[in-house]
């Protein structure tokens, strides 16, 4: 597993959020309020999914071209109905939060809108052909074990928060990546500090 030093991970954090800043001005269209997203926090591998429940909802979304990988969009039952409700206010009751058919689609459209921004974002830094494939809705029970993805890819483990005008709330992002990004960051890293 690659480890990152300080610089690259700020830089690193950096690039999302270049990407959250686009994700949160898409998303602000869509609610019709402000809305502020970044990166707070880049995770220790440990931590990967130690927190997983049938209270969260998990989106995954496939990254194919130069770079091949997933990535994985995590919110919590509450925090998906509060936006749902926000995007769709005749959508959703008092009753318990329901992914039904217009509130995946919402959600789903959702973590596209993110990581869509975040991989464009890295794709034109680096020039490369980098693409996410169309999300899908994956059940908690399926994510138990990951340990296959450390095989072939470096984990980039991302708290983010999402700012609006009455609340805040962390959803938080698995990245997996081919090794090969690693080095093209640092590649564009050190080539600018030797300038």
């Amino acid at each position: 597993m690659d480890q990152l030093n300080n610089l690259e991970t700020d830089v690193i954090k950096e690039i999302v959020n270049i990407g959250l800043a686009k994700a949160a001005d898409a998303l602000a269209m869509i609610i019709n309020e402000k809305v502020l997203i970044k990166c707070v926090e880049l995770k220790s591998p440990g931590d990967v999914f130690t927190e997983i429940d049938k209270d969260q909802i998990y989106l995954s979304t496939d990254i194919n071209g130069d770079i091949r990988g997933v990535c994985y969009f995590i919110i919590s039952k509450h925090d998906a109905a509060f936006l749902v409700d926000k995007a769709l206010p005749n959508s959703t009751s008092d009753e318990p939060f329901v992914i039904n058919e217009m509130n995946e689609g919402f959600l789903l459209e959702l973590d596209n809108i993110i990581s869509a921004a975040v991989t464009t974002q890295l794709a034109n830094l680096l020039q490369m052909n980098i693409f996410g494939d169309v999300p899908k809705l994956s059940k908690w029970e399926t994510l138990t074990n990951m340990d296959h993805l450390y095989d072939k890819f470096n984990p980039l483990f991302l708290k983010t928060e999402f700012q609006m005008e009455s609340v805040t709330f962390n959803p938080r992002f698995y990245w997996f990546l081919e090794p090969k990004i690693m080095t093209k960051i640092r590649e564009i890293v050190y080539s600018e500090m030797s300038i």
